[in-house]
């Protein structure tokens, strides 16, 4: 039975999480938007692949050009063309007409960019909806493009547990070089030569009430030994920059008693420890600590529909009681041990005060966040700035799960982890 409890900890909690910004308020949990974007139309690269075959180290250069034909939202229409041998053009992903996302597909070889804002002088993980990456940041580097020295950051980027690549980044987003093995063995180098034809892409921003403030959260986990929900860490969570729809989501864990970062972090399966994690999707795609439309039938809350219960009040932190909606969403799994009930409050003003994790097989929550304040703790503190003696100790001694479950927790270190579960439909 023991097994099947670690294997619904893991099956609920095995996810990423986030942390700090660039943005240039005075309070880094303000919220800044961003109504455009720049890309370029026109890029050129060299490639550079070098492979030892009988000793002999063979070196071929090529050319790559990317083509932006079209542009709708954040989605590209990208025709790639090069002096690529036929057999060799696989190198950059090969030669025609894409369609490249460029909110989601992050670093892909079919238009070497990412978004500046989602560039941190940090090692963190970074989140889409379309993919996981680790970032390690090195440090900041030269380069020469076009004539001009210019400053980048260098990064070791992690796929996977056994794949890593080497990227410089311009301050434009580009990928200025990056250095890689292909599958023949290889060894792959790309860099920018020129860039040209910038175009703006403008951005239509909806207006989300609950963003613009920190949030903090006490994160609790079912002791088995003692069937009863004990406080492991805070949670604090905020929302650096929303672009259009989108929105970057920070946030991260601190042990209750000495207020520092929970570290070592991973993202999912990749074991590289990190800060943070910048989570960045539609905010309606989100598990977003508020909602603006609470009181309807339904919402849609993290890409699932919830389903509203009843009303009723239930107890803050403080000892207070508060009117909440209660919203659900079953998921049915063919291990029984895995089917879960998430449970989920909002205030009047759609604010999140609670979410539960029950287990069908088990008949008991098995973790619940709950909200403390709209407390800022940064991510370098040394101790909690939380100003009431409650906040600075946690009001029961963390239970000393073990170890395996511990790990669990460890790696969970992002909000969205309650429902991976549902994300897997």
């Amino acid at each position: 039975m023991k097994g099947y409890l670690v294997l619904l900890i893991a099956l609920i909690l095995l996810a990423p999480m986030a942390i700090i910004s660039n943005a240039t308020t005075t309070e880094p949990y303000q919220t800044v938007q961003i109504p455009s974007l720049t890309i370029y139309k026109d890029l050129t690269y060299h490639v550079v692949a070098q492979k030892t075959l009988n000793n002999t180290k063979i070196t071929t250069i090529f050319s790559v050009n990317y083509e932006v034909t079209s542009i709708e939202n954040t989605t590209l229409s990208v025709s790639v063309s090069g002096n690529f041998t036929k057999n060799m053009s696989y190198v950059i992903g090969g030669l025609g007409n894409f369609s490249v996302n460029i909110f989601s597909e992050l670093f892909s070889l079919h238009y070497p960019f990412i978004p500046p804002f989602l560039e941190f002088n940090n090692t963190y993980g970074l989140n889409t909806t379309e993919g996981r990456w680790d970032l390690h940041y090195v440090g900041p580097t030269n380069v020469t493009i076009m004539n001009k020295n210019v400053t980048a950051s260098a990064y070791i980027v992690y796929f996977n547990q056994t794949y890593s690549q080497y990227y410089v980044i311009l301050k434009n987003g580009l990928i200025a070089n990056t250095s890689y093995s292909s599958e023949n063995g290889s060894q792959i180098t790309m860099w920018l030569v020129s860039y040209s034809n910038p175009v703006n892409i403008t951005f239509s921003t909806p207006s989300l009430t609950g963003i613009g403030k920190p949030y903090l959260y006490i994160q609790y986990i079912n002791n088995f030994e003692t069937d009863s929900l004990t406080p492991e860490y805070y949670l604090e969570v905020y929302y650096p920059y929303q672009v259009g729809d989108y929105l970057v989501q920070i946030n991260y864990l601190l042990y209750p008693q000495q207020g520092s970062l929970v570290v070592p972090a991973n993202l999912g399966n990749i074991p590289q420890p990190i800060s943070f994690v910048a989570v960045f999707a539609p905010y309606y795609k989100e598990q977003l600590t508020f909602v603006n439309n609470v009181g309807n039938s339904t919402i849609m809350w993290k890409g699932v529909n919830l389903t509203l219960i009843n009303t009723t009040y239930i107890k803050t932190i403080n000892g207070t009681y508060v009117k909440a909606y209660v919203y659900k969403y079953y998921q049915n799994s063919s291990v029984p041990q895995a089917s879960v009930i998430l449970y989920v409050y909002f205030s009047s003003d759609g604010t999140l005060l609670q979410q539960s994790v029950y287990s069908v097989g088990l008949k008991n929550i098995t973790v619940m966040f709950k909200l403390v304040s709209n407390e800022y703790v940064s991510l370098d503190s040394q101790y909690p700035t939380l100003t009431k003696p409650l906040y600075t100790t946690l009001p029961y001694e963390p239970v000393n799960l073990p170890t395996a479950i511990l790990i669990t927790v460890i790696i969970s270190v992002v909000i969205s982890a309650l429902i991976v579960v549902l994300r897997q439909r």
